[in-house]
C-alpha cells in the first residue's frame, strides 16, 4: 500500500498555510556555535524592514551520512498566520550559505541534504527560540554571525488518524519544517498518514491541518529521537522495536467453548535494563501494562487485547509519562522469588470485585514444608498445602466462613507434586466458583458455598520457597452470558500457563 508523501520544495512558497502559533524546536545538540568572523564574537549587521530587525547569518553545513552531493536550506517565517518560505539558498562547496536578512523573532532555518539521485539523506531545522534558549540571540543581535548544522538522517513518522480531526485531502504538517502527509483513501485504509523525511532528535510542539477552508493547529508533544519508523498517537512517539504475533494455545478447554475468544490474556515480557517499553495492538491502542524490577531489568505484564486465533502486537520504547491504555492492568503483586516464612501480600483485601488469581513456580520434595500458601483471617480463607491424606500430595482447603467444621476436611485438586520436579500452580477464586490449574491440567473445577467475609482476606504468607508469584484478578470478561459453565476461564488458566512458559 503506497501512501503518498508530500514534502516541500525548498523555495519561497506563496500563499502556503500554516500555523496560528510557532512551535519552539530543541536546539541543544543540534548545533554547534562556529565563529566565521575575525573577531569570532561580532554580532550580524543589522537592518531595519518592514518586518523589524534583521542580521546576516551564515550557516556551516555538516552532514552525516557522508554522501550529500547539494544541499539547500531555507528560511521560514510565520507571516499573517502563514507559514512561508521567506528566503532560499544552496550552499557552496564549502557547505556553507548566507542568510542577508534573519529576523531578530519568528523564524526558522531547514537544511536538507541531497544524494547525486537527488534524493534526501539527511535535513535538521532550528529555530529563532531555540537561539534564544541557548543565549546565542539577544536583544541587539546573534552572538556570532555563524552557526553550524549538523545535519542527521530523517525519521519516517507513523501518526494515527485519530490524531486530529480530518476529512480526505487534508494535509498534516508539521509547524516549522518542511514535511507533511496527506490524508487520503490510503491513509484511511492503513489507519495512519505517513509524513516523511522529519528532521531526528527535535521537539515538536504544533501541527498544522491545511486544507481549502485554511489551518488549524493543534498543540503537541512530540520528540522525534531517532531516524527509524516512529509510531504516533495522541500519547506520543514510540519506537517499535519488533512485531510480535500471538496465537491461542491448543488448550483442552477452548474446544467446549462456542465463541472461542479470549480476553485479556496475561502475558510476560522481559527487558534488559531498566528502559520503559511501550506496547500497542494493531491499531496502536495502548495495552495495559505492569512493570516489575527484577534482578536490575524489568519484567512487563502485559495484557493482551481479545485474541480468536492470532494477534499482532507492537513492542517499543516510549518515554512517556502519562501511558494511556484501553483498560487498566488487574495484576496487582508480582514476586520474582519468595523465601518460606515471607508475607507475600500485606496491603488489603487481596479480592477484586470478589475476583482473586494466584499462579507461582516452585519445586518441591518431601522435606519441604507442609504449608506452601496461606491466606486466612480470622479462620476464613484458603490454604494450600501438603494433603493430610497424601503426603506426597499438594490440596487446597477452603474455610468458608459458613460450616468450617464440614468444609475443613475437604481436600481439593489433590495432585501428586512433591517429587523434586519444577511445577506451576494457578488457583482461581472468581466470584463463587473454584478453579485449580496446575501445569496446564485442570485438576478441579467446582461451585463453593462463601460467606461473605470470606472475600475480607488480606495477608497472603509463604510456606516454602516459590519464584514468579503473580496476584491478579478477573473481569466479567471471564464468563460470557451464553456459556453454561466455567469452561472459558479454565481454557483461559490454562492458555495462561501456556504463554508463561514461553515467554517467561
Amino acid at each position: 500500500m503506497k501512501l503518498r508523501i508530500m514534502n516541500y520544495e525548498l523555495r519561497k512558497i506563496r500563499g502556503f498555510v500554516a500555523s496560528m502559533s510557532i512551535a519552539g524546536l530543541g536546539f541543544a545538540g543540534l548545533m554547534n556555535l562556529a565563529g566565521c568572523s575575525e573577531g569570532g564574537t561580532t554580532a550580524g549587521v543589522l537592518t531595519e524592514t518592514e518586518s523589524g530587525q534583521t542580521a546576516s547569518l551564515t550557516v556551516l553545513v555538516s552532514d552525516e551520512s557522508n554522501s550529500a552531493r547539494s544541499v539547500k536550506l531555507a528560511l521560514t517565517r510565520t507571516i499573517d498566520n502563514r507559514t512561508s518560505v521567506i528566503d532560499s539558498a544552496i550552499a557552496d562547496s564549502s557547505m556553507k550559505a548566507t542568510f542577508e536578512k534573519v529576523p531578530y523573532n519568528d523564524f526558522s532555518i531547514v537544511a536538507t541534504a541531497y544524494d547525486k539521485d537527488n534524493a534526501i539523506v539527511s535535513n535538521n531545522v532550528v529555530s529563532s527560540e531555540s537561539f534564544a534558549k541557548d543565549h546565542l540571540l539577544t536583544d541587539s543581535g546573534f552572538v556570532k554571525n555563524s552557526i553550524k548544522m549538523n545535519l542527521r538522517s530523517p525519521a519516517l513518522l507513523l501518526v494515527r488518524n485519530d490524531i486530529a480531526e480530518l476529512q480526505l485531502g487534508d494535509s498534516l504538517c508539521i509547524s516549522r519544517t518542511l514535511s507533511c502527509g496527506i490524508y487520503d483513501e490510503s491513509a484511511k485504509n492503513a489507519g495512519y498518514i505517513t509524513i516523511g523525511n522529519v528532521p531526528s532528535s527535535v521537539n515538536y510542539n504544533q501541527i498544522e491541518i491545511v486544507n481549502a477552508k485554511g489551518t488549524q493547529a493543534h498543540p503537541i508533544d512530540w520528540y522525534v529521537d531517532s531516524a527509524d519508523t516512529l509510531h504516533v498517537t495522541h500519547q506520543g512517539v514510540t519506537k517499535t522495536n519488533e512485531i510480535l504475533e500471538f496465537s491461542i494455545p491448543k488448550v483442552s478447554y477452548l474446544d467446549s467453548l462456542g465463541d472461542k475468544t479470549l480476553d485479556s490474556l496475561l502475558v510476560p515480557f522481559k527487558t534488559k535494563g531498566q528502559n520503559r517499553e511501550s506496547f500497542q495492538d494493531e491499531n496502536w491502542n495502548g495495552l495495559p501494562q505492569i512493570a516489575f524490577v527484577t534482578g536490575g531489568n524489568l519484567l512487563n505484564w502485559v495484557t493482551l487485547p481479545p485474541m480468536g486465533s492470532s494477534i499482532q502486537v507492537s513492542r517499543g520504547i516510549t518515554a512517556i509519562d502519562d501511558y494511556e491504555t484501553v483498560g487498566a492492568s488487574r495484576v496487582f503483586a508480582f514476586h520474582a522469588s519468595v523465601n518460606a516464612g515471607d508475607t507475600a501480600w500485606r496491603k488489603g483485601n487481596i479480592f477484586k470485585d470478589s475476583s482473586f488469581v494466584l499462579s507461582f513456580w516452585t519445586t518441591l520434595d518431601s522435606a519441604k514444608s507442609d504449608a506452601i500458601i496461606t491466606a486466612i483471617k480470622d479462620g476464613i480463607g484458603f490454604e494450600i498445602r501438603r494433603c493430610d491424606s497424601s503426603p506426597n500430595a499438594v490440596c487446597t482447603k477452603i474455610y468458608n466462613g459458613i460450616d468450617t467444621a464440614a468444609t475443613d476436611t475437604v481436600e481439593y485438586g489433590k495432585t501428586k507434586l512433591f517429587d523434586g520436579k519444577v511445577h506451576h500452580y494457578s488457583l482461581a477464586i472468581h466470584k463463587r466458583h473454584l478453579s485449580i490449574v496446575i501445569d496446564g491440567n485442570v485438576v478441579r473445577s467446582t461451585d463453593l458455598k462463601l460467606s461473605k467475609h470470606f472475600y475480607e482476606v488480606t495477608d497472603i504468607n509463604v510456606g516454602t520457597d516459590i519464584e514468579n508469584l503473580l496476584l491478579y484478578s478477573f473481569g466479567d470478561f471471564i464468563r460470557k452470558q451464553e456459556d453454561k459453565g466455567w469452561n472459558r476461564m479454565n481454557a483461559w488458566l490454562q492458555a495462561f500457563y501456556e504463554l508463561q512458559k514461553e515467554n517467561l
